[in-house]
């Protein structure tokens, strides 16, 4: 195993510092009046899966921010975010922060990776989905036997567009 590389946080230069292995660590910390050398930071899991810190900067009237590692590793090693672009996970694990697995790509490469490493939410797996998959099983019987969209959005509680996409196939499309 190779030696962990350090180099500043992009923005927090003297006060934080991000190893090529995702961690990160406060340079110096201020305990009661006096500085000691800083700690490496316990990262906190957001519900969406991603390892986040709060970054403090003294003096500021922030209470602090909250950073995702792994777009403050990819900064800090890989350089800026180019415009338009994600911060990619290369295997597909949202808590391998480690450089080597971490690259700049666009939105649509980054959703395409998500899709192939089979990390992607589909239909009711999505947390904000109205619908379960009998449901739209259903959807389509009606569409395909003739029942008006607005009947169909009406009993599903769904706008008509949705309806009339689910009945074409063109939501849902992973649902055969």
């Amino acid at each position: 195993m190779s030696e962990e590389t350090w180099n500043p946080v992009v923005g927090y230069e003297g006060l934080y510092e991000v190893s090529d292995q995702g961690r990160v660590r406060a340079i110096f910390e201020s305990w009661n009046g006096r500085y000691k050398p800083g700690r490496v930071l316990a990262p906190l899991n957001h519900p969406n899966g991603y390892y986040f810190v709060n970054l403090y900067c003294p003096g500021s009237k922030q209470l602090g921010r909250a950073k995702t590692i792994h777009s403050i590793v990819l900064e800090s090693f890989g350089g800026p975010r180019p415009k338009g672009n994600d911060c990619c996970h290369i295997d597909g694990n949202k808590r391998n922060n480690s450089r080597c697995n971490l690259r700049w790509g666009t939105r649509r490469e980054n959703v395409q990776d998500s899709i192939n490493h089979g990390t992607c939410a589909f239909g009711e797996d999505v947390h904000f989905s109205k619908l379960k998959k009998e449901s739209v099983i259903k959807i389509r019987e009606m569409f395909d036997g003739g029942v008006l969209c607005k009947d169909i959005a009406k009993q599903f509680n769904i706008s008509i567009p949705q309806a009339n996409r689910i009945g074409n196939r063109k939501s849902w499309k992973q649902l055969k």
